[in-house]
């Protein structure tokens, strides 16, 4: 037991003596890793190239230098190569982008030509449908002086050879509709077409687009014009006082149009009244039934109405009912329409004599 434990105790002892030796060893390496690392530092770099630089021959040097020489320049070439392959590339994108955009310039400002055209057409149609209808106006006119009479009091005829209110503001709205539209589409394409050549920005190659179309389009403008203008000529030619009617003011077309109406009325037969709608249509009024006809009455309101005419043996005249035998000296009106009793006012006066 005693020789056992001795082994023991010489064994612990053997593993005591290799740590320390391995801790030694280890602290002699570390020792010399520190002394390397204090030669490396910043501090005492030259201590270590100095000698490096010393022993390098020429070659070494030269060789050394090349090698520098031809990486710098290989950066470099990567470098304007990648540079300009982005800057072409760029720039093929704005180019792309320009004619783009040019394209859309140029659109909207055929779109803009089309929209004073469209505008101006718009006026110049509006302009031929009133002068269509004072043509009809114009051509019952002649008719009627054909025929040797007036238009103003030859009664059913004369309001048809009378231009109507309405027509004449819708001529008159119609025209200065055209005006504004020429005098606004002259003065943008008249501009553009004294554009000067010249200048880089694009706002001038906006201009420049512009100035391009601008013939073209004051063409079309002045054909539109030329329409309007070939329309009046026809009003004028076929009747010289609607065109110059076309131009007075509205209160004075209204004396006009009421002065005719006032003719139409004093040729109606007795109890009736002429009027005109808001729309400058005339119609007619019974002052005994209270109907309104658009047709000229052929007769006396209240024949018209039921009643009959007959003539006294004084010579006067009178209304007589027919139904309840009232009568009413002319020229004093029926108040009501001369109508058969209904069956239930029968009964009532059937059981009232009774």
């Amino acid at each position: 037991a005693s020789q056992h434990q001795a082994k023991e105790r010489e064994s612990r002892m053997a593993l005591l003596r290799s740590r320390d030796v391995a801790a030694a060893e280890h602290r002699r390496r570390a020792e010399a890793l520190e002394r390397e690392l204090q030669d490396l530092r910043p501090a005492r770099f030259w201590q270590v190239a100095a000698p490096r630089a010393a022993a390098l021959t020429e070659g070494e040097i030269l060789s050394g230098l090349k090698q520098a020489t031809g990486k710098f320049q290989s950066l470099a070439t990567k470098f304007r190569s990648a540079g300009s392959g982005a800057t072409t590339q760029r720039a093929f994108e704005l180019r792309n982008q320009s004619v783009a955009l040019q394209g859309q310039v140029l659109e909207s400002v055929k779109a803009h030509a089309r929209l004073e055209l469209d505008r101006l057409e718009a006026a110049g149609a509006a302009v031929a449908d009133s002068v269509a209808t004072l043509l009809d106006v114009a051509r019952a006119r002649n008719d009627l002086l054909a025929r040797g009479l007036s238009p103003e009091v030859e009664g059913l005829y004369s309001i048809a050879a009378v231009p109507r209110r309405s027509d004449m503001r819708q001529l008159r709205a119609a025209l200065s509709a055209a005006e504004a539209a020429w005098q606004e589409a002259t003065a943008t394409w008249c501009a553009a077409s004294a554009t000067e050549e010249g200048g880089s920005g694009f706002s001038q190659k906006v201009a420049q687009l512009k100035a391009a179309d601008a013939p073209a389009v004051l063409r079309d403008l002045e054909a539109a014009r030329g329409r309007i203008a070939q329309c009046l000529a026809r009003l004028q030619r076929a009747g010289p006082d609607l065109y110059e009617l076309a131009f007075l003011d509205g209160g004075e077309a209204g004396e006009i149009e009421a002065s005719a109406a006032a003719a139409v009325e004093e040729q109606l037969p007795h109890g009736w009244e002429a009027h005109l709608t808001e729309d400058d249509l005339l119609y007619y009024h019974s002052l005994v039934s209270g109907e309104t006809q658009w047709e000229m009455p052929a007769q006396d309101a209240a024949v018209s109405a039921g009643w009959r005419l007959f003539q006294a043996e004084d010579g006067g005249w009178f209304y007589h009912n027919p139904y309840n035998g009232e009568g009413v000296w002319w020229p004093e009106l029926p108040t009501c329409a001369a109508e058969p009793a209904s069956l239930d006012a029968l009964r009532r006066e059937a059981a009232a004599h009774s």
